[in-house]
């Protein structure tokens, strides 16, 4: 099925994830509900059979029990219906759970990090990469067929830190269409600008792709995997570890 999740973000930490726990929990809702009508199908057309067979049985002429059994096959049917049309209608957001779990815990991570009246600004987009407006250029291959590059920014977040450093950080997957089948890349983007009132850089440890300004960090990553929240995580630990507070004058 499409997916079909596009979050705006524009508010707190704390917000952000109360409408994102919000989501996960009418998603499960809606599995639950579908999982007890289906479970009342299997009861109803259970109790059919069974009153078929006590017909069958016992030799009624009546043939009451069987009446009740075409009425609950009845009733069958038409919660089969209903369990298509509510199941097409909720088809309509099915979360790409992993996305969906790494931006949720970076945001959580980061929750206590940002300023009193901060905010966490940017977009969640699942509604997926190959689409018309996602599409970056075409091509040919060398036997002529249609290619196509796709690029979705499907995460983006700008935070301002407690500590006066602002914070933006975008996750990208790049996806190559030929033939019929995709070739994914995984990209990070993230570019932390410290505050020189707090901070002076010194020495830390290497992080392929960083690269230092001043006190501009910019950071760029790609790989065939998708990026897990405790390598992002853990990168945005490396940059910090350049930072130096400012020693109090006496």
């Amino acid at each position: 099925m499409a997916q079909k999740l596009y979050l705006d973000i524009n508010t707190r930490p704390r917000e952000a994830l109360h409408v994102m726990d919000q989501i996960t929990d009418d998603l499960g809702s809606f599995k639950g509900g579908q999982r007890r009508i289906w479970q009342s199908i299997f009861w109803l057309g259970a109790l059919g059979v069974l009153f078929i067979c006590i017909d069958s049985l016992a030799g009624y002429s009546g043939f009451g029990f069987s009446y009740l059994a075409c009425i609950f096959w009845t009733g069958v049917g038409v919660l089969i219906i209903y369990s298509i049309t509510r199941g097409a209608k909720g088809a309509t957001t099915r979360l790409p759970q992993e996305q969906f779990d790494l931006a949720r815990q970076i945001i959580h991570t980061l929750r206590d990090d940002v300023a009193r009246t901060g905010r966490v600004t940017g977009w969640l987009d699942l509604t997926g990469a190959q689409q018309q407006s996602k599409l970056l250029r075409t091509g040919r291959t060398s036997s002529g067929r249609a290619k196509y590059y796709y690029r979705d920014p499907w995460f983006s977040a700008k935070i301002k830190l407690a500590d006066g450093n602002l914070l933006r950080l975008t996750l990208l997957e790049r996806t190559k269409v030929k033939r019929g089948f995709a070739d994914r890349r995984y990209q990070i983007k993230v570019k932390l600008v410290a505050n020189p009132q707090v901070y002076t850089v010194g020495p830390g440890q290497p992080l392929p792709g960083l690269t230092i300004d001043g006190s501009i960090f910019q950071l760029q990553g790609n790989k065939a995997d998708p990026f897990t929240a405790q390598e992002v995580l853990s990168s945005l630990q490396t940059m910090y570890g350049y930072l130096q507070p400012h020693r109090p004058t006496v």
